[in-house]
């Protein structure tokens, strides 16, 4: 490849913002409208709809490790499903903090501390729901690839139950 090749893709990448359609939907619905009830609704919308959807992919993933009994037979989809249902717990914790006023910088860097100082300060059950997926779901399931299905659906117990403490409510 030649170096001019090499600084047009330089080039292209520094035009491009954020490649990130979930960060792109959440930017378009803030300049949206001024009314901030609408903006608060959407864009508890747009978070709960966004975990759901890594949540319900992680299920698919999951469903091909196949079972023998209590046991998932190939580690490798366990990962991918933790990884990926963890990641969908971490948007919905993003949600559910900013719908309790915690403004999040789109490029911000957040480690677990993060996540669990700012929900000690908002709710206890949140708290203890996030331990458990965090070491259940990114731990054991991700880093470990544990084949138990019992802990691992009870993961996803807790990754929905976070979920749905976003749930929009008409």
């Amino acid at each position: 490849m030649s170096k001019i090749q090499d600084k047009s893709r330089v080039k292209v990448r520094k035009k491009v913002e954020s490649t990130d359609i979930f960060s792109v939907r959440i930017a378009e619905i803030k300049k949206t409208t001024t009314d901030t009830k609408k903006i608060e609704k959407d864009l508890r919308d747009a978070y709960f709809n966004e975990a759901m959807r890594y949540i319900d992919n992680a299920k698919e993933t999951l469903k091909k490790a196949k079972m023998d009994g209590q046991f998932y037979l190939d580690a490798k989809y366990i990962k991918t499903a933790c990884g990926t249902a963890y990641s969908g717990v971490l948007i919905a914790m993003d949600g559910y903090f900013y719908s309790r006023g915690l403004e999040i910088k789109p490029k911000e860097t957040k480690d677990v501390d993060f996540y669990r100082y700012h929900a000690s300060k908002f709710d206890k059950k949140l708290l203890n729901l996030f331990n458990s997926a965090y070491e259940i779901l990114h731990l054991w399931g991700y880093y470990d690839g544990i084949t138990d299905s019992v802990i691992v659906k009870r993961g996803f117990e807790h990754a929905k139950k976070i979920t749905y403490l976003l749930k929009p409510t008409e």
